[in-house]
């Protein structure tokens, strides 16, 4: 999908309409994809700062040359099949990890000949060497016996929040390859304005994704962070709570949440809210409020 000439010039302010995204303008030359990816950032907004350059291969958004490197290296070998590189052969994922000389003899100084996987290990494709390693690993029952033995079957439904609290359930979503972490934010973002234009102070959080609570907690700088915007609103808002507790649910104790935003990718990009459960969404708040629960392998270690 192509961009007409009169848009060339324009700023990321001119998509932007009532501090939200002007989708129906947007969706002119962007994929349904691209707005799924677009609807994860905040619009620009001139009360919260200028904006500044972020790096994404790194949790705090800071650039590094490692990084850098490890993205072009990985991007071209693993996506690319480029002649260009090897005069004899091209540049297959298997000739750089196995087939080529070079790496042939790294392979041969641990593993010999008379090694009985010797044969397949030199001789099979990517997809075969693949499932012939995962049938090792999994045949080793002593393997699966310890990772059984670390883990204790736990019942998980949703608690209802204590007297005088109010609790707020957020699901990070992973839909069609849009940033899960980014969706985290955004929800917890408007939750907590929603609680906080309710009056709400004594509130309950509860998400299922660990890496949104590091960054909201502040174990992170997030100076150069993508959602670095995101982040502070929500630090803002934290603190003007008189009570806040934060912490981490299994997604069997976040059922609702995860069926409202499985809810939300049939509707349009912009924020809805519901003044009762939508009606499909029934059954599973009933189960929520007569505390069902389900099982859920759980690790001790």
């Amino acid at each position: 999908m192509g961009v007409a000439p009169e848009f060339f010039d324009h700023k990321v302010a001119h998509y932007v309409r009532d501090s939200c995204w002007d989708w129906p303008l947007l969706r002119n030359f962007l994929s349904s994809k691209a707005c799924g990816y677009l609807a994860t950032t905040r619009p620009p907004n001139p009360k919260e700062g200028d904006d500044f350059p972020t790096w994404k291969l790194i949790v705090d958004g800071t650039f590094s040359i490692k990084s850098a490197y490890l993205q072009c290296v990985t991007s071209d070998l693993v996506h690319h099949v480029n002649p260009e590189v090897s005069k004899v052969a091209p540049e297959t994922v298997m000739h750089v990890l196995r087939d080529c000389e070079f790496i042939r003899t790294i392979w041969d100084a641990y593993i010999s000949e008379k090694n009985p996987n010797w044969c397949h290990f030199h001789s099979v494709g990517l997809d075969q060497w693949l499932v012939l390693s995962f049938v090792e690993q999994v045949s080793k029952v002593e393997i699966l016996g310890v990772n059984i033995q670390n883990c204790v079957e736990a019942n998980i439904c949703w608690i209802p929040p204590l007297a005088g609290y109010a609790k707020l359930n957020v699901d990070g979503s992973l839909y069609n390859d849009s940033g899960s972490t980014g969706c985290g934010t955004l929800g917890l973002l408007y939750g907590l304005e929603l609680a906080s234009s309710l009056g709400m102070d004594r509130v309950i959080i509860e998400l299922d994704s660990k890496t949104a609570i590091t960054l909201v907690e502040g174990q992170y700088p997030i100076t150069h962070h993508c959602y670095s915007l995101v982040i502070r609103r929500i630090r803002s808002l934290l603190l003007q709570q008189y009570h806040v507790v934060i912490r981490h649910v299994f997604r069997e104790a976040n059922r609702s949440a995860d069926f409202l935003v499985n809810l939300g990718h049939s509707y349009s990009f912009d924020v809805h809210y519901f003044l009762t459960p939508p009606i499909a969404m029934l059954s599973v708040s009933r189960e929520d409020n007569w505390g069902v629960s389900l099982p859920r392998f759980i690790s001790i270690m």
